[in-house]
């Protein structure tokens, strides 16, 4: 099951689609950065590892615009924390 993350800068978010919901990050770009303040998975599919699949989209698409990461978040910056495989896009 495939489930791309996208950007939607229109409404300043992160978004991926998986069985009727949407998992979200929301986000303020600045010059070089990316300020993740809020991520929210819906109640029915939590637990089954979608946070980290949107955070990994994510991050994949910041590291691909040679931005930064600030997290403002609690979960952005405990999985910055568990993965150090992204440390090279704090900001």
């Amino acid at each position: 099951m495939s489930n791309p993350v996208r950007n939607n800068p229109a409404q300043s978010r992160y978004e991926m689609d998986v069985d009727g919901g949407t998992a979200l990050a929301l986000y303020q770009s600045a010059p070089g950065k990316v300020l993740v303040y809020h991520t929210e998975v819906p109640p029915q599919l939590r637990g089954r590892g979608m946070g980290a699949k949107l955070m990994r989209g994510l991050l994949a698409d910041i590291r691909a615009n040679n931005s930064k990461v600030v997290p403002r978040c609690s979960y952005v910056a405990r999985f910055m924390r568990e993965h150090p495989e992204f440390a090279d896009l704090l900001g």
